[in-house]
């Protein structure tokens, strides 16, 4: 994630260059409205997607 929080709160979409979930992305996320369980519902059914 490149750039200033303000960039990343317009309507503009969120891109992360790492795949890893740090606190600062959540913060991001959660700023944009995204919840940490709602995060977390979605990963869990695309690995569960991809394993079947």
């Amino acid at each position: 994630m490149s750039g200033d929080l303000q960039h990343c709160l317009d309507d503009e979409p969120i891109l992360f260059y790492d795949k890893e979930m740090t606190v600062t992305k959540l913060i991001v996320l959660k700023h944009k409205g995204v919840e940490f369980d709602m995060y977390k519902k979605v990963m869990n059914k695309i690995h569960k997607d991809l394993t079947i």
